[in-house]
């Protein structure tokens, strides 16, 4: 149903200096499709030559930020989303953990944002706090977790 009403689940669009990439990561295991690999990397290369910088938005993170937790993508697929955001200098937005986090793995700056559908994963003072994020895109990306109760 969801295809029928409002498209695929793997798109993209350009706003201001940015190009947005939505990838749908959860149906083949939180990894991607060979197919999906090459559209990935066609977009990317699309952001360069239209000079926007590239923004990344997946279900599963590439990697768990938490220590000795793994609950992210395939560590293969996870390593080489790293290499390729890293390459075209991407910024990631994920869920999937359901923690709130904010940082970088490997030179690549992305946010962990999920609370909704289960349990908190982790302690307030570890990101694990009811939240929203906030994400401003003017002037580079800003990124605010916002409370809520």
């Amino acid at each position: 149903m969801y295809h029928k009403y409002f498209g695929p689940t793997d798109y993209s669009f350009t706003l201001g200096n940015y190009h947005f990439i939505f990838i749908n990561n959860v149906e083949n295991g939180y990894s991607l499709s060979a197919s999906q690999w090459k559209w990935l990397k066609n977009e990317l290369e699309k952001a360069g030559e239209l000079g926007k910088k590239p923004v990344i938005i997946m279900h599963a993170p590439p990697v768990d930020p938490r220590p000795g937790e793994d609950h992210s993508m395939k560590l293969a697929d996870g390593e080489k989303l790293l290499k390729l955001m890293k390459e075209y200098d991407a910024f990631g937005i994920f869920s999937h953990i359901h923690i709130y986090w904010y940082g970088e793995k490997d030179g690549v700056h992305f946010v962990i944002t999920g609370r909704g559908g289960a349990p908190l994963y982790a302690k307030p003072d570890e990101g694990g706090f009811c939240h929203y994020v906030r994400i401003s895109v003017d002037g580079g990306i800003h990124v605010e977790p916002v409370k809520v109760s």
